[in-house]
């Protein structure tokens, strides 16, 4: 049977497409990539990497230098991001992300169920099964189990036996980690501008870290890490318009969405416990009353640029009452729309990274190094933690006067004119190795058990790999997997 076929030259870390069959929408099984690597990919095992929203991914085996495209990236119009990766027994490649447009399908009328997809984790029940028939003793099991585990995931980590996951935003949430150190953390570059420039009404270019430095913030789920023995003076505007003084604390925050709550049985019928989020002038936008009027509340809001949060005793005016109320009555605060179960806030540890120059970034359309929450690739500066290096990719003119550029560009005027400000990218990238102090201080950082937050205060881009809790994880995914199964009609 004929299959639809997109051919994909792999160039070094490069996906080069060479031919661009029309795909439409709500195909399965039919639509196949096939892969032409270069020689610095032999001995490679590689598996391809697809999805349409990273928190969605799916990993498919890449067989004869062939795989099949999941149906749930094909099952609507637009943007499928796809990339490779391979590993041997002590080192892994990857690739840059590139997209791949999918065209409104037709109506059928009678869809095939929607089976998942046979990606890397069913592979791992697969051969978890396999190595428990084949034992003769629950002690053979686990350990041929074991064996099967790690066997596949194999060239994730240097220290087997251990799972490895990687994660990317500017707001990272981790689960089923472990306490160790990280295994990668790197910082991406973005340029912005607010408005339009033209060459009569130049606009600045704001690059991430522009303050010199990026703080990078590692906690556990629940970012409400204050002491709750030293309650400060909050102070805050309301609706009237006079300001209030109030018994509470300051929860610093970068620009994101997060969900307070307050998991308690206790009574609350005198309990007014609230939160806020204020403007620089200190009035409140948003109240966030977490206890009152005998009600709890799990409520999510939004942190804008320039915004505080701020959580306090609302009727209690003495430290030790405040003291007593958050005692009593503790609150969590996490990343994302969703309360979850809480957990106690572990100690918060920071990493300041050095940026004299910011970090720079341009959006492109393709071959960028990385890929934000919207989508959009940028070419931009990093800083490895993990490998030890600034790389730079983006170059600088501080004052246009008809310099040669032929790569993509952003500039103060929106075009290259005399005097412009003007950021390009850089044909070959330049690795400086950073200072020794910053690589220390990255390498003390550790992961949370059971949960990581990672967290930096200029909206940078992330990317984080670590080490899962085993049992955890492979909890995590038998759960995934029983799930899914139920939910096309099947029995586990």
């Amino acid at each position: 049977m004929g299959k639809t076929l997109i051919k994909v030259d792999c160039v070094d870390q490069r996906l080069i497409v060479s031919n661009n069959p029309l795909i439409a929408a709500g195909g399965r099984n039919e639509d196949v990539i096939e892969f032409s690597f270069c020689p610095l990919w032999d001995n490679f095992e590689k598996t391809a990497v697809f999805y349409r929203d990273e928190n969605a991914v799916y990993h498919i085996p890449i067989e004869n230098d062939k795989c099949v495209i999941p149906h749930e990236v094909l099952a609507e119009e637009g943007w499928m991001y796809f990339g490779v990766f391979g590993t041997t027994e002590d080192a892994r490649r990857t690739t840059a992300i590139s997209k791949y447009r999918i065209e409104r399908g037709a109506i059928t009328g009678y869809p095939l169920p929607s089976d998942p997809s046979n990606d890397i984790y069913a592979q791992y029940l697969e051969q978890i099964l396999r190595a428990e028939e084949a034992a003769s003793t629950a002690e053979e099991a686990a350990k041929n189990a074991d064996e099967a585990c790690f066997a596949l995931l194999n060239g994730f980590d240097d220290v087997a036996p251990a799972i490895v996951v990687t994660a990317a935003g500017d707001m990272i949430s981790l689960h089923d980690t472990r306490v160790a150190p990280f295994k990668g953390l790197k910082l991406f570059g973005k340029t912005t501008q607010e408005g339009t420039p033209t060459p009569e009404t130049p606009i600045p270019l704001v690059n991430v870290g522009e303050s010199g430095s990026i703080g990078v913030n590692v906690y556990g789920k629940n970012l409400f890490t204050v002491d709750i023995n030293s309650p400060i003076d909050v102070r805050y505007i309301g609706s009237s318009g006079t300001p209030s003084t109030r018994k509470g604390f300051v929860i610093p925050l970068p620009v994101g969405t997060y969900t307070a709550s307050c998991p308690t049985t206790k009574s609350i019928s005198e309990i007014y416990l609230y939160g806020a989020v204020c403007d620089k002038d200190e009035r409140i936008k948003t109240s966030l009353p977490i206890l009152a009027n005998k009600q709890i509340r799990d409520i999510t809001f939004d942190i804008t640029d320039d915004d505080t949060l701020i959580i306090y005793n609302a009727i209690g005016t003495s430290n030790a009452s405040a003291t007593n109320l958050f005692a009593t009555y503790p609150v969590q605060i996490e990343t994302g729309s969703v309360a979850t179960e809480y957990e106690a806030p572990k100690p918060v540890q920071t990493l300041i990274v050095q940026t004299p120059n910011g970090l720079p970034g341009i959006p492109v359309t393709g071959g960028g190094n990385y890929t934000d929450e919207n989508g959009q690739q940028w070419a931009c500066d990093e800083i490895d933690l993990e490998r030890g290096l600034y790389v730079q990719r983006i170059a600088v003119i501080e004052n246009y006067n008809s310099e040669t550029i032929t790569t993509a560009y952003v500039s103060s005027t929106g075009a290259l004119t005399t005097g412009a400000y003007v950021h390009y990218i850089l044909f070959e990238p330049i690795e400086t190795p950073l200072a020794a102090e910053e690589i220390a201080a990255y390498k003390a950082l550790r992961l949370n058990y059971p949960n990581t937050t990672v967290l930096n205060d200029a909206g940078a881009g992330m990317d984080v790999k670590c080490a899962a809790d085993t049992k955890l994880y492979i909890d995590g995914k038998f759960e995934e997997l029983r799930n899914a199964i139920i939910s096309t009609g099947g029995n586990v």
